[in-house]
């Protein structure tokens, strides 16, 4: 673009600002590619002693210049490819006094290097499905921004690392994959050597569920666990596990043929099923069930007689007129104990798991210890000698 010149005026020690009369690029084979020649028009000014020519890298700032006497016209060389460079020009005449400077102007130096080749091609996975590969990153004087992926010589994606992931594959074909690197300038490397890849037939799905489980038999059981096992099943590709249902409710997933639940209560009847499984999620049908009930778990009550009396319980099981007796509840039970003393005896209180004179209830949670302590003398407490109270009424 040609701008007109502003006339000089040294006579005020203020030089009139220049104007750009052509500003261009060459790459002929007088200047390389990272030049630049600036021209402008020359002043007719009689006092002009020459020009200063500034540089920079940006805008409105300035780190080289060069006096250039009074040629209107100056090369800059090996300026770096990729870069913008900001020029302005000022004149200055026989004492020395320097115009303004002229409108500033930009260029930027083309870049014409290519990113080397991206080496290395390796394959990091490969299925019936997709092929994973990576390579070596290219490396460029500006900085790579990015690579082409072609796959028989087909542009098949881009990629901004050094990695990529084709998930448009067919099984059992063969393909050749090559790469470029790309730069900000749309500088292009030559294609990568190329990696083959041959793609691994898919096997057919498996749809055949294993056999059922069989022969469930029960092991061991006890008031607090139970444990029992199977024969087992059999697959075209193999059984990984199984499921084990109590009463509906799968409550575990061994991998051999055994199982032991230790989450039942005593006293309760369970149902028990089982069904295989393959490493493809095919299930069996379930087995048939294994029914029982857990036993109940049994506590001891042990009662022993001091003196001349007897000793009942609610509900039955304890009646001692002897020195000791016992028997055995379920656990949990509560037991209410009455103490009769004999004719001219006395009850005079409990020991062990009972204490004070009066009737004594316990709930058994395990086995119990009671004395029950009759003393001799006049009738007192809540066991009366039953023979006595029936002659004391007929008296009456």
């Amino acid at each position: 673009m040609v701008r007109p010149m502003i006339p000089w005026n040294f006579a005020t020690r203020t030089v009139a600002g220049l104007a750009f009369l052509f500003i261009g690029l060459f790459s002929s084979p007088a200047f390389s590619a990272s030049s630049v020649q600036l021209t402008w028009d020359a002043s007719p000014e009689p006092d002009l002693k020459g020009y200063n020519v500034y540089m920079g890298t940006s805008q409105g700032s300035y780190n080289t210049t060069k006096n250039i006497g009074l040629n209107p016209s100056f090369v800059f060389q090996n300026l770096s490819q990729g870069m913008t460079y900001y020029f302005t020009v000022t004149a200055y005449d026989q004492t020395n006094n320097e115009s303004l400077p002229s409108e500033e102007v930009s260029v930027k130096i083309p870049d014409i290097i290519t990113p080397t080749t991206p080496g290395n091609l390796t394959l990091t996975s490969t299925s019936g499905t997709q092929v994973a590969f990576s390579w070596t990153a290219s490396t460029d004087n500006v900085g790579v921004t990015g690579y082409d992926v072609a796959r028989n010589n087909v542009t098949i994606g881009q990629s901004t690392t050094n990695a990529f992931v084709d998930k448009t594959i067919s099984p059992g074909m063969t393909y050749l994959y090559t790469v470029k690197a790309r730069d900000a300038g749309g500088n292009v490397s030559a294609s990568s050597s190329p990696l083959s890849v041959s793609v691994p037939l898919v096997p057919p799905q498996d749809m055949i569920s294993p056999s059922v489980p069989q022969n469930l038999t029960l092991t061991s059981t006890s008031g607090t666990q139970v444990a029992f096992s199977w024969t087992a099943s059999t697959d075209n590709v193999g059984v990984t596990g199984y499921d084990v249902a109590r009463n509906n409710v799968v409550i575990g997933q061994p991998t051999t043929t055994g199982f032991v639940d230790k989450t039942i209560s005593p006293g309760i009847s369970y149902f028990y099923t089982v069904r295989a499984r393959d490493a493809n999620g095919n299930v069996s049908a379930w087995s048939a069930p294994l029914q029982f009930t857990t036993p109940q778990v049994m506590a001891q009550l042990e009662v022993f007689v001091s003196g001349s009396g007897s000793v009942l319980s609610t509900p039955d099981g304890i009646n001692c007129p002897r020195r000791s007796c016992s028997t055995n509840y379920p656990n949990q039970t509560v037991v209410t104990l009455t103490p009769n003393p004999r004719n001219g005896w006395t009850f005079s209180g409990w020991s062990g798991s009972c204490t004070g004179t009066a009737t004594c209830s316990l709930t058994l949670t395990g086995n119990r210890t009671v004395q029950a302590h009759f003393t001799k003398g006049s009738q007192a407490g809540p066991g009366k000698d039953s023979r006595n109270v029936k002659r004391q009424r007929r008296t009456r």
